[in-house]
This record gives structure tokens, sequence and C-alpha cells, in this order.
């Protein structure tokens, strides 16, 4: 382990030396993006001309995959480097396990400045011990207490504009119900997050290299892009994916059963509904990439490109028109597994697409090798700079109840309850419609999958026990004013009060 530290930190040291100076680090994110929905990679319909420029100038990669379905797990993978049955965290709420140490801490031991914009979903407490530089916008991460704690709620009532924030309305509709903001673009989660991205970037601290994350709350709901993006895709020109119409007679119960409901949020009406809802989450996308525009004009600005390893991913994908469903929570898919995963500057190679499994868990190292810093011994991914040779043959992710594998031609999942086990040749089947699992013709290829789960589980069981994590039971946020504070009438009343507000 110590030789392999060495190699990685000798790499980088080795940059840093031909520069003069420590590259800077920013991890771009957005919530719930299904890899397809880019140019990049493929969409005919969405733009997102910025991204496409970003993988155009570094390296794209076509089979990402998450560690979890859900935001929290998932980002805290990207933030500590490990498995989720590794640190423990299987739901959205509830107390974060204080070890193993994260990628921010151990950045910020290094040197370098710590800026966290956007979503975190890591909690009021963590999120404030792990960055110097905070702006949030995001429910999980504020005093429940006090909604102000939310800058971009506190900006709202700045411009006399809460009432019309986008979750209060869309709660009230319904989730994932998608109509036009009554916020003007400029009021907009995109638009706040770009200008803060900006006001970080102008305002750090020049005597140290920084560690940036700047986090788009969505395409996640609420599905309530402003005016021109609400307008700016015809569902008549949306295409659904091949998978769309299917017969889920053979699908787990899950899946019926959500489809039997017909409403949002997974399963619409109709054909037309679902995609009505997928042309304002493709206008969502298009926002983002506008701000993502608007940050990478900054940087050059600064200068600051060629010195600045940039990775763009989400955190989880999205049905988005697969199988008949919109949003998530109904089985690993690759809807909503496989992510969008982008990476360019110092140490990544310029207009490349690799086929190489890559996960979240990749992005700790990747940063540790790129600032020239050793890595933990609690980091189970693997660093991007050395994608040349590349030893990962199945990529994993879990959930409480279910383990899944993905290689390049299959994926499995399996449900410890026996009701939800299905199999998926890829090479067949892209749009996973036929489940194989117990097709007498493919117990080579489960047995096979089954054994690398089973590798999968001891190789990383060492470190588990080694980071000393008691794996956290999922816990959800209570119910009432206290989670929904900042669109409870009476409770607002109550805080408009305290500060002195009309």
């Amino acid at each position: 382990m110590k030789r392999r530290i060495f190699l990685k930190l000798s790499a980088a040291a080795a940059f840093a030396k031909r520069t003069g100076e420590r590259p800077n680090i920013i991890l771009i994110t957005d919530d719930q993006h299904n890899a397809r929905n880019l140019g990049c990679y493929g969409d005919p319909l969405v733009r997102t001309p910025n991204l496409d420029n970003l993988a155009a100038r570094g390296t794209r990669f076509t089979h990402a995959y998450a560690q979890n379905i859900m935001c929290a797990p998932s980002r805290i993978s990207m933030m500590n480097g490990q498995y989720v049955h590794s640190h423990g965290y299987y739901g959205n709420w509830g107390p974060i396990p204080e070890k193993p140490v994260w990628m921010t801490t151990w950045l910020r031991k290094h040197g370098y400045q710590t800026a966290m914009i956007g979503k975190a979903h890591y909690g009021y407490r963590r999120v404030r011990s792990e960055f110097d530089y905070i702006r949030l916008c995001d429910r999980a991460d504020i005093d429940p207490k006090d909604p102000l704690t939310n800058d971009y709620f506190k900006m709202l009532v700045s411009h006399g504009r809460q009432d019309d924030h986008d979750v209060t309305l869309s709660q009230r509709a319904g989730n994932n119900v998608p109509f036009r903001s009554k916020l003007p673009k400029e009021l907009s989660l995109e638009w706040w997050t770009g200008d803060c991205a900006i006001e970080f970037l102008r305002n750090r601290d020049r005597a140290k290299p920084f560690f940036a994350h700047f986090s788009f709350q969505r395409p996640h709901s609420p599905i309530t892009p402003p005016a021109p993006y609400d307008t700016m895709y015809n569902p008549d020109d949306v295409k659904l994916p091949p998978s769309a119409g299917e017969d889920l007679s053979k699908k787990p119960a899950e899946q019926q059963s959500a489809a039997k409901r017909s409403a949002y949020p997974y399963h619409p009406v109709d054909q037309r509904k679902l995609k009505e809802i997928m042309a304002m989450y493709f206008g969502l996308i298009t926002s983002i990439d506008d701000n993502v525009g608007r940050i990478l004009n900054e940087l050059e600005a600064q200068k600051l490109t060629g010195n600045t390893l940039i990775i763009f991913t989400a955190d989880h994908g999205d049905f988005s028109g697969e199988h008949g469903f919109f949003h998530k929570n109904l089985g690993m898919y690759e809807a909503i597994m496989r992510i969008p995963y982008i990476a360019a500057g110092p140490g990544i190679e310029a207009g490349k697409v690799r086929d190489e499994l890559v996960e979240q868990v990749d992005i700790f190292p990747t940063a540790c090798e790129t600032a020239g810093v050793p890595i933990p011994e609690s980091v189970q991914g693997l660093s991007l700079r050395r994608i040349d040779k590349w030893p990962r043959k199945a990529s994993f992710h879990e959930t409480e109840d279910r383990k899944g594998i993905r290689t390049a031609r299959y994926r499995m999942t399996f449900d410890v309850a026996g009701k939800a086990n299905e199999l998926y040749d890829h090479e067949s089947d892209p749009w996973e419609m036929t489940n194989q699992y117990e097709n007498p013709d493919y117990q080579n290829a489960r047995r096979e999958l089954t054994e690398e789960m089973l590798r999968y589980q001891a190789r990383t069981e060492q470190q588990t026990n080694a980071s000393s994590n008691r794996p956290a039971k999922r816990q959800e946020m209570p119910p009432g004013p206290t989670y929904d504070l900042w669109w409870d009438n009476q409770a607002w009343a109550a805080v408009k009060r305290k500060y002195g507000l009309k």
C-alpha cells in the first residue's frame, strides 16, 4: 500500500513541479440526471453545449455508475471514497457516520480551501464542519428551526418572493407535477447556484488552492423550470425510449403496483403526460448547462482553466421515460444507476471517450492524485488518472435490501427477500426489458456474477472494519412544521416576527 501511495504522490508532485502551483479541483454535480440526456451522450434533442465542450476538452466516460439509488448515500460515497456498505449510510436522513475521512477534511488538511455551493445533503452540522465557504439551498442542510439558514430561501426573502419558492408550490401541486415557475430565471435555483459559484471564485482565498463542490439541486423535482426553459422543448418532439410502453407483468411487484396507480410521480397516466414532464425536465437540464457555462467562463476569465481539474457527474439517474416511468426508487436499472461523468484538466486526456467501468468512489482518489497528496487507506475507489491500466471489471451498487452488479455485458440485482431478483443481458437487451434471472441458459452468468459480488464484498470488508463505522439505520426526518417550515404559514409567520420581516 505504501508503494502505491508513493507512486501516486510522485505523479502528482511532478505535475505541480511543471506548472509551478498546485491544481484546483472543482466537482460539479446535478441531481437525478439520466446519462442519456446530454448532447455529448447522444441525445438528439437536449441542448447541453457547455457540457459538450467540457467533454470535448476532457474525457467522457460512457459506463459510469452511482453507488446507490438515492441522493445522500451516493453523495457520501463521492466524499469518502467508500462503497455504501462500508460507510454504512443507506438513507436520505439521519446522522452521518463520523468515519472514515472525507475528501474535504483531507484536502483541507493539505492546504486546500473548501467550498460547498448548492445542495450538499449532508445535514446542517456536517456540512458546516467540512467546508470553509458555504452557500446552501436544500432543506436537508439547514437548521430545521430556521429557514433563513437556507441561503437560497434567504435570497428569495430579500426579493419578497418567498411565497413563490418552487419547492413550496410543487409540494402543493404534487411531487413531480410539471409547471412553469413563478420565478424569473435570475431567481431560479440554477441561476442562484451559478451566481454563488462565481461569487466564490472571485472572493476565494488566493493564497491557497481550492476544492469546490458546485451542486445543482435539479433536474430532480420540483420540475418547475422558469421561462424560457419551460417552453424550450415541445413535448411532441420528445422521443420516448423503446421500453416506455413495455409490458410490466414480469417485472417486480413494486413496479407493477406503481404502474397501476397511473399518476405522478412514477407512472404518468399516459405517454403524452410522460412527454410533458420530460420536456420540462429537459428544460431544467439546459438551464443547468447554461450556468455551467457561466462558471467555465469565469474560470477562463481568471486564467484558471489550465490548472483546474473539473469533474461533472450526478448523484444518480432518473427513469426519464424508460419502462414508462419518471423519477426513481423502483429498482436498480441502467436509467437510475448510470450517470453522466466527464473529467477535464491536469492529468486527464483531452478528446477521449472511455468505456471502462468508473464509479463515484473514484472521485476522492482522483482528487488526491491531482492535488499531490497521499490517498487514505480507507478509500476504495481508483484514480481516473490511471484509466489506461484500469483493473475494474464490475461496478457495484447497493441499498438496504439489494445488491447490484454491472459488468460490460450484464446487470444483475440480488434481492435479499428473493422477490425482485433480476438479470439483464445488455448485449441483446440494452433497455433491460427481459429478465433472465430464472432462465436456465443464463445460470452460468448468474453464478459468475454472484461470485464476483462475493469477491467485492470480501475485498472491501477489511476497510469497512478498519474505518470503525457502525452502519446507520435508515432514518426519515419527522413530518410536520419542522420539516416543511418555510412553506408552513403559521411557522413562517413566527419566523417573520423573529426577524422583523413584513
